[in-house]
Formats: C-alpha cells, structure tokens, sequence
C-alpha cells in the first residue's frame, strides 16, 4: 500500500487528479479485499471440523446452529449477508 502512496506523493509520476484518484480507489480495493478474504477464512475455519453434511441441511436456524448444511445452503447464506 506504501508503494501507491509514492506513487501518488512522487511529483515526478506527473500523475493527474483522476488517475491520483484511481491508485486511490485501487488501493481502497485492495484493503477492501484482504478484509473479505479474512472474513471468508474466519468463516471456513469457524465451521470446518465443526459441521456435518446434511441432504438439503442448513435452511433453518435449527440447522445453522447445529452445523447441519449443503453446499447450496451454505452459499445461500453468504449471498443472505450480501458479502
């Protein structure tokens, strides 16, 4: 991230105000995305070890809290949280 901000400070880059604005708005991607990619580890290791494959498992609170998922449920549930 040091790296966009020299790039962005350096007044030898010659950089306009919308492409200063782009490294920007890149550099805000890329800490966006290392916190999603956080969150889907936390969320893996939470469950991994801890749950059990159930045919059509997961599609009720019941479900969610015992562990008991499918795969389409599971994704069901991260597109739910609007990740």
């Amino acid at each position: 991230m040091q790296i966009l901000q020299e790039i962005i400070n350096n007044p030898k880059t010659n950089l306009s105000t919308l492409e200063k604005k782009l490294v920007q708005i890149v550099a805000q991607l890329i800490i966006d995305w290392k916190k999603l990619n956080n969150w889907v580890k936390e969320i893996g290791n939470r469950w991994i070890g801890n749950s059990v494959y159930v045919f059509r498992g997961g599609r009720n609170q019941s479900d969610i809290m015992s562990g008991r998922f499918n795969c389409s449920s599971y994704d069901l549930r991260l597109l739910e949280r609007k990740i």
